[in-house]
């Protein structure tokens, strides 16, 4: 949403800011004039910052949100595979998926790792969220 008040703030400060280098016949310190096309354009130019950011603050808003909501399939596509799993495959992954997070602590300089770092912590955070109830042998 734009704020108005913000909106005047900005455009009365540049008009501040600005007034002194432009010259007006006639004006003394004790008298100053009012220039009422330059005071539009300071205001014209405010309110275009002043769309400008909140247009893009949507866009940003938007895109978080779709991001927001990959990242949730994502989490519950990788829920419903462990979940499928039987507990000694589950066991077996879980060791496998630490394991290699262990070893991407020793990858070479040049090598990025980030990425791949996110997607084993995700899928660790999957798998680790089955519930256990399922494995338990009755007695």
């Amino acid at each position: 949403m734009i704020d108005r008040t913000e909106i005047f703030r900005s455009a009365w400060a540049a008009y501040r800011t600005a007034w002194p280098a432009i010259f007006v016949a006639g004006d003394t310190a004790t008298h100053r004039a009012f220039l009422r096309p330059f005071f539009a354009k300071m205001l014209t130019r405010a309110w275009s910052e002043a769309k400008k950011a909140d247009a893009q603050s949507r866009r940003f808003a938007d895109t978080e949100k779709a991001a927001r909501l990959f990242v949730d399939s994502q989490h519950a596509a990788r829920v419903a595979l462990a979940a499928t799993m039987s507990p000694a495959q589950l066991s077996a992954r879980l060791s496998a998926v630490r394991d290699e997070l262990a070893l991407l602590d020793y990858a070479p300089w040049g090598v990025r790792v980030s990425n791949r770092r996110a997607g084993l912590t995700a899928e660790l955070a999957a798998l680790e969220t089955v519930p256990t109830q399922k494995f338990q042998l009755a007695a």
